[in-house]
C-alpha cells in the first residue's frame, strides 16, 4: 500500500515535525506538584538545527541535536513552573495560569495538528506511541519520545 501521510503533511512555518513525545514531571523535595503528561513535538528547522516545543506550555527548547533541543525544553519548563508555582507574584494563580496556556489558539491548534500527523505517520509505518524511548531528564521529568528515523536527528 502506498504511504498515505506524505512528509509535506508535517510542515510547519518552523520547520519539518520529525517527532512527537509527552513529558511528564513527577513531584521531587525541591517541587512538590505533579503535573499531567504534556505531549511536546520536535521540529527540525531549515538550517539543520532543532526546536522541541511543549504544546500545552508553549516552552520552547533549542538544539544542535533533537537531545539538546528535548533537554533546553525541559529546563525551560523547569524554570518556568518553578517560577510559576514558587514566586509570590503568581502562585496564588499558578494553576490558572497552566490552564490558560493550554487554552487553544491558532498556533497551538496548528502544532497540534501536526504533532497528530506526525502521530498517524508512525501508526502508518507499523511504529506505536505507547512507549517510547524514555529518557530521565534532571529536576524530576521524564519522556517518552518517538520519532522517525536518527536521519533525521543528523544537523545539516
Amino acid at each position: 500500500m502506498k504511504k498515505q501521510i506524505s512528509r509535506s503533511k508535517l510542515k510547519t512555518p518552523r520547520g519539518e515535525a520529525i517527532g512527537i513525545g509527552r513529558i511528564h514531571f513527577s513531584g521531587t523535595s525541591k517541587f512538590e506538584q505533579s503535573l499531567p503528561e504534556m505531549p511536546f513535538i520536535v521540529i527540525k528547522k531549515e538550517d539543520g538545527a532543532f526546536v522541541s516545543t511543549c504544546i500545552q506550555l508553549r516552552v520552547d527548547g533549542y538544539g544542535k541535536t533533537v537531545d539538546e533541543a528535548r533537554v533546553d525544553m525541559a529546563d525551560n519548563i523547569w524554570s518556568f513552573l518553578n517560577m510559576n508555582f514558587n514566586d509570590e507574584r503568581s502562585k496564588n494563580r499558578c494553576w490558572l495560569n497552566i490552564l490558560d496556556l493550554c487554552k487553544v489558539d491558532r498556533e497551538s491548534s496548528l502544532l497540534w495538528d501536526k504533532y497528530h500527523a506526525v502521530q498517524l505517520s508512525l501508526a502508518e509505518m507499523g511504529i506505536g506511541t505507547d512507549i517510547g524511548q524514555r529518557k530521565r531528564f534532571s529536576h524530576g521529568f521524564t519522556a517518552d519520545y518517538f520519532y522517525f528515523s536518527k536521519q533525521t536527528e543528523k544537523t545539516a
